[in-house]
């Protein structure tokens, strides 16, 4: 079987990608040296980490999602899958799992374009101040512009700070309509004045989509 696999040494800082043709009964012991031979660990000095050791015949330890592989399975028994990163010695060189969630929140337009919240049941407050849980840098955006509440269903209420209702916007000025049809919160390209936020639905705070 064919497997294309990343190697890392967190020990020396060293990391290989390698494609790996093998017997599906060969062993993980025998895979690991093999793959060592490509970070530049065999054929010299042993290592021995502190924490760690050697299996025996010198294959040095293997970890996959930071647990340590049995050095005796084949590769069939095994995690090793096409595509895992595989950590020698140490499971430092694993890749860190995926951030747990009840909630996505993407950042899709904007200044803070790009960012990614994985957010759990609670109450968060969104805005550009230091304090805010979700701290977007949009000049636009008040230090405390919207608090939104996620239930343990996973349904999300936005509440919002500092915004007039629609029919008293621009009361005083000559710029109220305007300002209310360009720069008020709007979900899915309608005024928002707060409430249930559907899963899936885009909500426009300042520039921030």
């Amino acid at each position: 079987m064919r497997l294309s696999l990343t190697v890392v040494d967190p020990m020396v800082g060293a990391s290989a990608d390698v494609v790996l043709d093998a017997d599906p009964e060969s062993s993980v012991g025998d895979i690991t040296r093999e793959l060592a031979r490509h970070v530049g660990l065999d054929g010299g000095a042993q290592i021995i980490p502190i924490g760690g050791h050697a299996n025996p015949g010198g294959a040095p330890q293997a970890f996959v999602d930071g647990y340590a592989l049995d050095d005796s399975a084949n590769i069939v028994g095994s995690p090793l899958r096409d595509g895992v990163v595989v950590s020698l010695h140490d499971p430092a060189g694993c890749l860190l799992g995926e951030p747990t969630g009840v909630v996505e929140f993407r950042v899709a337009g904007g200044p803070a374009a790009g960012a990614v919240h994985r957010l759990g049941v609670g109450r968060y407050d969104i805005g550009s101040g230091p304090t805010a849980h979700i701290r977007i840098d949009d000049p636009e955006l008040a230090e405390r512009a919207a608090s939104l509440s996620i239930a343990i269903d996973g349904a999300c209420t936005v509440t919002l700070h500092g915004i007039e209702k629609k029919d008293t916007a621009g009361k005083g000025n000559g710029k109220g309509s305007e300002e209310s049809s360009g720069d008020r919160p709007r979900l899915d390209g309608e005024d928002f004045e707060g409430g249930s936020w559907p899963l899936g639905s885009q909500l426009s705070l300042g520039n921030t989509l």
